[in-house]
């Protein structure tokens, strides 16, 4: 049985199945965990990829006023953001709009042989080159780096979130190696804001111990607020 079918086979079998299903999930192992996520990340990226350029156009217009709502009142400095591929929430005129509010701006860099991301300091006359993932980022050495735990506000892709803050990323588990000393404090000064379409608020996210949660989640429609922590 593939895990398609097998999610399908959860859904119809239980007497209440979105809540069957959910449960499942939540007993679920770590590997379990694992084909869960995958299934989900291979739907929800398609359905993400599929958004009209019309819809798209709307939403992210909403998503960044939004955002520059939460970074104004969170009276953020050093804000780290994305570029976006694979049909993620376009983030260029957003980054504009940041930069013009007096905001540094700092983009994720791979490291060797390392899952911990490297935050640089972004502008439009920072030299770039494209990542073993093909996605731009600046180049080191060339464009000042700063510690995780010294920004004000992470920006981060999504591909599922649900209304508990659970993020499903892309499954390399950059953010989560990166901003992994969050997970032991109740209140830190950094604030963690998925940007999502609301297509991909989903009813459960599949967690591994491991993973970090967000303090928000902006869509076109709603700010949805994460994990319980004191952030103002």
């Amino acid at each position: 049985m593939t895990q398609s079918e097998r999610l399908r086979h959860l859904e119809e079998t239980s007497s209440a199945s979105k809540g069957g299903l959910i449960e499942h999930m939540r007993n679920s192992s770590v590997q379990e965990n694992h084909d869960l996520k995958r299934e989900l990340r291979r739907n929800l990226r398609a359905q993400r990829r599929n958004i009209g350029l019309a819809r798209r156009r709307k939403a992210e217009y909403t998503i960044l006023k939004r955002t520059l709502t939460l970074l104004k009142r969170r009276r953020a400095r050093s804000v780290a953001c994305y570029l976006d591929s694979d049909g993620e929430v376009p983030t260029q005129k957003l980054i504009t709009q940041i930069t013009l509010q007096g905001m540094d701006v700092y983009l994720p860099v791979l490291q060797h042989k390392s899952k911990r991301l490297c935050f640089r300091r972004y502008t439009y006359a920072t030299p770039m080159r494209p990542n073993r993932y093909g996605i731009l980022e600046p180049i080191p050495d060339q464009s000042p780096a700063i510690g995780a735990n010294r920004l004000d506000a992470v920006l981060l892709p999504v591909v599922g979130f649900d209304r508990q803050g659970s993020r499903l990323g892309m499954g390399g588990g950059f953010y989560d190696t990166t901003l992994k000393f969050l997970q032991h404090r109740d209140w830190h000064p950094l604030i963690t804001i998925g940007l999502a379409f609301e297509l991909q608020l989903v009813d459960y996210i599949p967690t591994d111990r491991w993973d970090i949660s967000l303090d928000r989640v902006v869509t076109e429609r709603s700010v949805y607020q994460g994990r319980v922590k004191q952030v103002y």
